[in-house]
């Protein structure tokens, strides 16, 4: 399945980006749905990130579609995608 949001296409995560969407889903530690900026940096960071904090901030710019500095469910896909495309990789 595809879609087309902010000039991004989405497509449906499968295999290694399900597996990539699972640990950022995992890195929501109050269970609150949206992934919060320090909780984006955990992830990235136990994903061999060097500058979590600034790949954080990168990650914010381009998922972050409405601006309200977390990455919520419809988001994620876009995250997911951002970050493969920048070469994180499930350990």
């Amino acid at each position: 399945m595809t879609a087309r949001r902010s000039n991004v296409l989405l497509v449906q995560p499968r295999g290694a980006d399900e597996r990539l969407r699972d640990i950022f889903k995992a890195f929501d530690v109050n269970c609150d749905g949206v992934l919060s900026r320090k909780e984006l940096q955990k992830a990235l960071k136990y994903l061999g990130a060097i500058f979590p904090d600034f790949k954080a901030g990168r990650c914010m710019h381009h998922c972050d579609e409405n601006g309200d500095g977390r990455i919520d469910e419809l988001e994620l896909d876009v995250l997911v995608i951002y970050a493969s495309r920048c070469g994180y990789k499930v350990k």
